[in-house]
């Protein structure tokens, strides 16, 4: 995955929490990764692996879903 596509993730990831009203210790407890790991996603240091990102999309942040299928036509 391009650093491009991991950095736009990152982002909409953050805005999709803030709209939530979530802080990134409260989004990581309810996915269960560590709030250091959150971090990393949304700062565009790192993408998650599938298995998070299909947590993220069918649990607390469904929006999700939006994001990837985004990121996924980027690559196109």
């Amino acid at each position: 995955m391009s650093k491009e596509i991991v950095a736009a993730f990152g982002t909409r990831l953050k805005e999709l929490r803030k709209a939530k009203g979530w802080t990134q210790k409260e989004l990581a407890a309810k996915v269960e990764i560590r709030f250091s790991q959150l971090n990393k996603y949304e700062s565009g240091l790192h993408a998650p692996p599938l298995e998070k990102l299909v947590e993220l999309a069918e649990g607390p942040a469904l929006a999700m879903v939006r994001t990837c299928s985004t990121c996924w036509t980027w690559k196109l």
